[in-house]
């Protein structure tokens, strides 16, 4: 799947990494670390291509709350799936429940010693949702913080 992803032939890429996770949950369930990267990583791939509908069955509540239980709210991977999440639901036009994705991973960020390239992509997330959404003066809040976090 990796050499399809890296030749950019996407399509055979997400089906080797189907396979790929039939076989993990088969062996070891959802719960288990390598099933949880392997079914982000495919919501991921579909939702890089616009496929917001089909990165939502890869994407869910539950893959969230798995990686949470795994590794913990403030690892750096549960982040991830979380911001993914809110890239899914942004894709779908769930702008609130994308909102509440985005604005947690980035409170989450600004609470730890994350990078401030974390912490800005974060801020961008939630400038770029609320700019879509048609909210400009929160839009223009995060512009704000963003402009801070970059001094």
């Amino acid at each position: 799947g990796n050499i399809f992803l890296k030749l950019n032939r996407l399509e055979e890429a997400t089906q080797f990494y189907l396979e790929g996770l039939k076989i993990t949950r088969h062996l070891h369930g959802m719960k288990y670390i390598d099933t949880l990267k392997l079914t982000a990583n495919i919501g991921g791939l579909l939702c890089s291509q616009e496929k917001y509908d089909d990165a939502s069955e890869f994407v869910t509540s539950e893959v969230v709350e798995n990686f949470r239980s795994c590794l913990g709210n403030e690892h750096q991977l549960t982040l991830k799936v979380i911001e993914l999440m809110g890239d899914v639901l942004t894709g779908l036009g769930l702008y609130h429940e994308a909102s509440e994705s985005y604005t947690e991973v980035l409170r989450t960020r600004q609470r730890l010693p994350a990078s401030s390239e974390q912490i800005q992509s974060s801020i961008s997330n939630l400038v770029s949702l609320f700019d879509l959404w048609k909210k400009p003066e929160e839009a223009a809040r995060y512009r704000a913080l963003l402009a801070k976090e970059n001094r």
